[in-house]
């Protein structure tokens, strides 16, 4: 659910902020579709930390998913290289 975000970088019409909006955008989007509680709340609006500051992972498993997260991102970027 954290990748709930149907708006693309190119489609998002700001691509720049994508990044700061995606949590908020992937929140909304999934309360819609699934009875979400306040941890997994957490787990997807905090994913994208450190580009939100202020929404910092604050549970084991928000920690974990953001790590993993970033640790896919990395693998992305540079397995295109």
């Amino acid at each position: 659910m954290i990748s709930f975000c149907m708006t693309g970088i190119a489609q998002s019409g700001r691509p720049r902020l994508h990044g700061f909006r995606h949590p908020k955008i992937a929140y909304d989007n999934a309360k819609m579709f699934y009875d979400i509680n306040e941890r997994e709340k957490i787990i997807i609006e905090s994913h994208m930390w450190p580009l939100t500051l202020t929404k910092f992972p604050t549970t084991l498993e928000a920690k974990i998913i953001c790590a993993v997260d970033k640790g896919c991102s990395l693998f992305e970027t540079f397995k295109r290289a």
